[in-house]
């Protein structure tokens, strides 16, 4: 089913991920910004490019599941690069993880 937000259709939103993920050739010479930031430990533009498209999605009942998943561990790798900045040390608990607390 094809939906239609700010003026675009997306009939196969998983071909447009496809097409931005892999259609560049693995020897290009491009780097992504936000990697290179991220590489760097410099802020990524988050929000610009990638919450907007998020919100957009919402607005218009497209389920964007992958892009909302990248969106949030996009913002947890620029809170840990920002920690790091400052100097505290993260760790991470060790065992499981007991989930009906992340609620």
């Amino acid at each position: 089913i094809a939906k239609k937000v700010d003026g675009f259709e997306f009939e196969d939103p998983d071909a447009v991920i496809k097409t931005l993920a892999f259609g560049l050739p693995d020897n290009t010479p491009y780097r992504p910004s936000m990697l290179l930031d991220a590489e760097h430990g410099r802020p990524m533009e988050i929000e610009v490019i990638l919450g907007t498209a998020v919100r957009k999605a919402r607005e218009g009942g497209v389920i964007a599941f992958h892009c909302e998943s990248v969106y949030y561990l996009l913002k947890a790798l620029q809170w840990k690069n920002e920690q790091k900045a400052l100097g505290n040390h993260i760790s991470v608990a060790a065992g499981p993880i007991d989930g009906s607390k992340l609620m």
